[in-house]
């Protein structure tokens, strides 16, 4: 989805904007042995174009993933977890929206009694 709204954008591009090789941003893309810095990440996030909201639960998951102390890492799973209700409250909100549109074009082609 992002390729097709982003024509023209390409990972040579973004590694430039980013001012790293394109070699190292395909390393940490696949897995790799690259590691980013939470800057460099949260600039590869908004060059990418992600909601506000997506990038503030990536972040949120990487500093979860760091989290040595437990009551923290605890802390920070319980956040993860709100994002994730919040997110799926709204997919439910548009999942609704979507079936209401659906039941008004099916009953507009209906015959009329």
């Amino acid at each position: 989805m992002y390729q097709e709204q982003n024509e023209g954008v390409t990972l040579c591009k973004i590694a430039y904007s980013l001012e790293i090789e394109p070699s190292y941003l395909s390393r940490f893309l696949s897995g790799g042995s690259a590691h980013f810095s939470d800057e460099l990440l949260y600039r590869l996030l908004r060059a990418i174009d992600l909601p506000e909201s997506e990038i503030d639960y990536i972040l949120l998951a990487r500093e979860y993933e760091r989290a040595e102390n437990p009551e923290r890492k605890k802390y920070l799973e319980l956040k993860l977890k709100v994002f994730q209700i919040n997110g799926w409250q709204q997919e439910l909100g548009k999942l609704r929206q979507q079936l209401f549109e659906l039941a008004q074009m099916m009953n507009d082609h209906c015959p009329k009694a």
